[in-house]
C-alpha cells in the first residue's frame, strides 16, 4: 500500500486520503493488521501537504458546537522543512447545513524534521482522551472545557463575561481614608467655592506704593 500510494504521488498532482483515525491509531493495536494499518497512515500523515482532523465532542453536540476540524499545512516549497501551520475553528452542524467560526488563533511552530523522520505504528500510546479544553467561541482561548460546555476564562455560555478581582486585600488597605489624607482635608472648601482654579474672587493686587 506504502508503494503503491508512493507510485500514485508521482504521477497525479493531488490525491485525497480518507481514513477512519479514532479506533486504529488512539486504541493499542493487537493484531499485525491493525499495527502495519496505523503506521500505513502515520506515514501518509507524515509525508502530506495538509491534515484536516474532524474530533466530535465526548459528550455528544452542544448547543451551538458540534465539534472541532483542525487543519495542519506542512512546509510548502520556498519554506524551511519541518515548519507547519495549524488552525482549529468550532463548527456547528443542524439539519444539512455547518457554520464554522473561524475565531481560533492559528499558530506556526517548527518541527525537528518532521517529514523526515518516519515512525512505525503510532506514537498515542492508547491515550485517546487526552485533550480537555478547547477554542472559546466568545473569547477565542483554549479555555473552553469539552465535558462541562464552559469556559474556564471568560465563563461562556453565561452572560456575564467572568472577571477577575486580584488582591482583594491589598486594595482594602490603601484606599482612601487609610493615610494621613493630606491632600483630601481641603476637599470640602474646595467643594464649597466649585473647585475654581486662579486667584480667589475679589483678591486685591499687590498695593501700589
Amino acid at each position: 500500500m506504502a508503494d503503491m500510494a508512493g507510485e500514485l504521488r508521482a504521477h497525479v498532482h493531488a490525491t485525497v486520503v480518507t481514513a477512519s483515525a479514532d479506533f486504529p491509531l488512539t486504541q493499542s493495536p493487537h493484531t499485525p493488521l491493525e499495527i502495519a494499518h496505523a503506521a500505513f497512515v502515520t506515514g501518509l500523515a507524515h509525508l502530506a501537504r495538509f491534515t484536516i482532523g474532524l474530533r466530535l465532542l465526548d459528550t455528544g453536540a452542544a448547543r451551538d458546537v458540534s465539534g472541532v476540524l483542525r487543519v495542519t499545512r506542512g512546509a510548502d516549497e520556498g519554506e524551511r522543512l519541518g515548519e507547519v501551520d495549524e488552525r482549529e475553528v468550532l463548527y456547528f452542524r443542524k439539519f444539512d447545513i455547518a457554520n464554522f467560526e473561524p475565531q481560533g488563533l492559528s499558530r506556526r511552530h517548527t518541527t525537528t524534521n518532521a517529514r523526515a523522520k518516519m515512525t512505525k505504528g503510532t506514537s498515542s500510546f492508547g491515550e485517546r482522551h487526552n485533550k480537555t479544553h478547547t477554542l472559546c467561541r466568545r473569547c477565542g482561548r483554549r479555555s473552553f472545557h469539552i465535558q462541562k460546555h464552559t469556559c474556564s476564562s471568560c465563563g461562556y455560555p453565561a452572560a456575564k463575561i467572568r472577571q477577575y478581582n486580584w488582591g482583594e486585600k491589598a486594595k482594602r488597605r490603601k484606599t482612601t481614608g487609610t493615610g494621613r489624607m493630606r491632600t483630601m482635608k481641603g476637599i470640602p472648601r474646595k467643594f464649597k467655592n466649585g473647585f475654581q482654579t486662579g486667584a480667589p474672587k475679589g483678591a486685591r493686587g499687590p498695593s501700589k506704593a
